[in-house]
């Protein structure tokens, strides 16, 4: 039986409730001081050469590396896109660092530690460490846990170890799903974070704690600073508030609730932010937020990625044939920036905020378009363009172009006739031949997808990025090679034919050699001719079937065809 407290809480309508946990209970100044003057305000040109890490010959003296030197460092999402370069480039030039412990959520019954093995010894991306340092796995040290668990699910020894040994904490772990229920992503990208702020405060040798955000955190704003902003609901009322719904409701009331944003991966990003900085007063804490982050630039080669996330989907299904046209504006930026220029940002703020100790909590815009933008009509075409020079295996049609539209409508119609409808006809074929009918169920995850990324494909936002254009100034000359963020000599046609590369050899682990991509083009467009054949011929048969004549004319032809389909395909190479 229900006491009169619980029967309490659940009597107010769901309006009431979505309206009265958007009223913040605690708030911050907005007028936060984004960055110390310590630096010169003027950009720092300079002509990027190489990183030389230093578990390299002949390595000159860096500030930033020395700070790592002895020291442990302890990474959530570190099995993440981003965390696994992160990962990467602290082994690759701050090779003195004592440990790296990593939080690792056991998977399909795998052990952290063969799961460790999995994602960063027999990783591509670690191919460079290999070669100089081939022990360097042992530095990382896999602790098991869990983001949807009480304290991320550690066991009170490892809480005991990590408050003992680590020294800089990067937390990047979250969920990214754009449409991701709202109870789960409170949990992962608030609760979580807040889990482990506490875990921080017991942290005897800490000096940097680190907090991965995103430069859509506040996009209902069109100009947006290196600040703190107010949250758009209260953190715990919100999650007491949710706790007693079902996912029937949740589901129902989420509109009512996110209000302004266009998800609830951003509205629980902004949030997580004011619980950072409130939570995490007294500790010495950065925040990093990246916009669209793409594949490797420079570092430790061009062109890597490892997921469908973001602009390596609309890639992929665009080489497919999957993508005829896409929701937005042609003339709208798109802010796309490269993997190892975030992570370099991470690092290097990470050390300033251990040296410089900032009064006010440094943030810091991680973005391309205050200094290199980049259109969306262009990448759109840079994309099509490598995709028709280098095909993809197996597309369902050529990618000839991308229509760029702002309305719903169209975009649906083209997506229907050029998509949707050749990959139900293939499914039935299939299904006839007892092979698996999947091309319908990609098409519809692509045509969500376009329609989950219209908010940002088709607006634009300005965002303040002084807080790194001083982080640069303030590097010795050898970290602002070793860590540069310096995107003023970004090619962008350069950067987008190794990501489409990178999509194909990495994601899709397709060979980048020409030996068989003519065979591959040709069987595609084969098949392609083949199913508008079987079409025309089914209509061909329903007008004509009544007419004896050209019933004997329509044999003629098929014999024809019939004949010259089977000379094509035994020409065909294997």
């Amino acid at each position: 039986m229900q006491s009169e407290e619980t029967r309490d809480l659940r009597s107010p309508s769901l309006s009431s409730i979505s309206s009265s946990i958007l009223t913040p209970r605690n708030s911050l100044e907005a007028e936060t001081t984004i960055l110390p003057r310590f630096c010169d305000p003027l950009i720092f040109e300079e002509k990027f050469t190489e990183a030389t890490p230093s578990l390299f010959p002949n390595q000159r003296e860096s500030d930033v590396a020395s700070f790592f030197a002895g020291k442990s460092i302890f990474i959530t999402g570190a099995t993440g896109f981003v965390g696994k370069v992160l990962v990467e480039k602290l082994l690759r030039s701050c090779s003195d660092l004592e440990k790296i412990y990593v939080l690792i959520r056991p998977k399909k019954g795998v052990d952290p530690v063969k799961r460790l093995q999995n994602e960063f010894g027999d990783c591509e991306l670690f191919r460079h460490v290999r070669r100089y340092n081939p022990d360097y796995v042992r530095k990382i040290i896999p602790v098991s846990g869990d983001l949807t668990k009480i304290d991320l699910g550690l066991s009170s020894s490892d809480v005991r170890l990590l408050q003992n040994e680590v020294s800089v904490v990067f937390h990047v772990a979250a969920t990214i799903k754009f449409d991701e229920k709202l109870k789960l992503s409170l949990q992962l990208n608030v609760v979580a974070s807040k889990q482990l702020i506490k875990i921080a405060k017991g942290m005897r040798r800490l000096e940097s704690y680190q907090h991965i955000s995103t430069a859509y955190a506040h996009c209902e704003r069109p100009d947006i600073d290196e600040v703190i902003y107010e949250p758009p609901a209260d953190a715990e009322q919100l999650q007491y508030s949710l706790d007693w719904m079902t996912d029937d409701m949740v589901k129902m009331i989420t509109p009512s609730i996110i209000q302004k944003k266009p998800n609830t991966y951003t509205f629980t990003k902004a949030i997580a932010e004011h619980v950072v900085a409130t939570e995490g007063n007294g500790l010495p804490i950065s925040i990093v937020r990246p916009s669209i982050v793409g594949a490797t630039w420079r570092e430790p080669f061009p062109g890597w990625i490892d997921n469908y996330h973001g602009a390596s989907g609309l890639m992929i299904a665009c080489g497919k044939g999957l993508l005829p046209s896409i929701i937005g504006d042609a003339e709208a930026t798109f802010d796309l920036i490269p993997v190892d220029v975030v992570v370099n940002n991470m690092i290097s703020a990470a050390w300033h905020t251990a040296v410089k100790r900032p009064v006010k909590i440094p943030i810091y815009n991680c973005i391309s378009s205050s200094v290199n933008p980049l259109k969306f009509k262009p990448f759109a075409m840079k994309v099509v363009d490598h995709f028709n020079k280098t095909p993809l295996q197996k597309q369902l049609r050529r990618p000839s172009g991308l229509r760029i539209t702002k309305q719903g409508a169209i975009f649906d119609w083209s997506f229907f006739l050029k998509c949707k409808l050749p990959t139900l006809m293939i499914d039935v074929i299939f299904r006839v031949m007892g092979k698996k009918q999947r091309l319908s169920k990609m098409a519809d995850l692509v045509s969500r997808s376009v329609y989950t990324l219209r908010y940002f494909t088709s607006n634009g936002w300005n965002w303040s990025s002084e807080g790194r254009t001083c982080l640069h100034n303030a590097l010795t000359t050898e970290d602002k090679h070793t860590f540069s963020t310096d995107l003023t000599t970004l090619d962008w046609p350069s950067y987008i034919d190794a990501f489409c590369a990178g999509t194909k050899e990495y994601v899709l682990k397709e060979t980048t050699a020409n030996g068989n991509e003519d065979t591959h083009v040709t069987r595609s467009r084969l098949k392609r001719w083949a199913l508008y054949s079987t079409v025309v011929s089914i209509l061909a048969w329903v007008l004509l079937r009544k007419s004896k004549g050209l019933q004997n004319v329509w044999f003629a032809l098929k014999v024809i065809v019939t004949y010259y389909s089977a000379v094509i395909a035994c020409k065909l190479p294997c």
